[in-house]
């Protein structure tokens, strides 16, 4: 029933499973220590990135045993944020961050995969590597760049991939850099994680697929609104190569429209 699905509607607990027909573990939210830092009372302001600062905070949180790095409300520009382990990265309601429209704001090429090919890439606005018992949560807003920026111009390559891809991976990156080929960035793709907790936010705007666990295990993805209409492969969930999913109460408003 139409009354029964998204985000609006999703309950505070994950319900038990049932006539599941594959063995499925329950899943279970992740736990983080009661620490807590907000990125304003560590000098963000509204009119230079964030990048540096969030980056850095995540950081610190993870190396002093976890917690909570919060984005409070308000307009924010960042770059690629890389999660870390025991780190949420929590959207207040009325925060909003716009990722860079610049290809160099998202280099070096880091390690993902783009339509199931390993490759050394932009990656994601938000990327996590070899990392465990992260999340991303809260009700605030997650935006692309602006249609006219920069890194739109460059090209996704996908039917290009098809057909004539490097048989090396060291010869596989797209990083739009010297000529090479570019890969957009996703919104949020961490890869070869561990207990991935991905809930609450609005995601507009995006270049490429928005949500991408690659490689993960033990990934719960709830209540996330995506709004996409009209951008080419602006897929609102894919899951690849990974064990142990659940995607549930997501509103995914993702038609091309052609």
């Amino acid at each position: 029933m139409p009354d029964k699905v998204g985000a609006e509607i999703m309950p505070q607990f994950i319900a038990p499973f049932h006539d599941v027909p594959f063995n499925m573990p329950k899943l279970q939210y992740p736990k983080f220590p009661d620490y807590s830092v907000n990125i304003k009372d560590n000098g963000a302001t509204v009119d230079k990135p964030i990048t540096e600062l969030v980056n850095r905070l995540i950081m610190e949180t993870s190396r002093k045993g976890g917690g909570k790095v919060v984005i409070p409300s308000g307009k924010w520009k960042s770059a690629r944020i890389i999660l870390k382990s025991n780190v949420n990265l929590y959207l207040e309601k009325g925060a909003e961050i716009e990722f860079s429209g610049e290809p160099k704001d998202y280099l070096p090429s880091v390690y993902t995969m783009h339509e199931g090919r390993q490759i050394m890439g932009s990656g994601s606005f938000i990327y996590a590597c070899n990392e465990e018992n992260i999340a991303i949560t809260g009700k605030g807003h997650i935006y692309g760049p602006s249609m006219d920026s920069p890194i739109r111009k460059n090209s996704n390559s996908i039917a290009w991939i098809e057909k004539d891809f490097p048989e090396k991976t060291e010869e596989r990156i797209f990083d739009g850099m010297e000529g090479r080929h570019f890969f957009a960035p996703k919104v949020i793709a961490p890869i070869q994680c561990k207990g991935v907790f991905i809930e609450g936010m609005t995601i507009e705007r995006c270049m490429f697929w928005n949500v991408n666990p690659i490689l993960c295990e033990d990934v719960i993805i709830r209540g996330v609104t995506v709004n996409s209409v009209g951008i080419p492969s602006g897929d609102g969930v894919d899951i690849t190569c990974s064990k142990n999913v659940l995607v549930e109460y997501c509103t995914l408003n993702s038609a091309t429209l052609l």
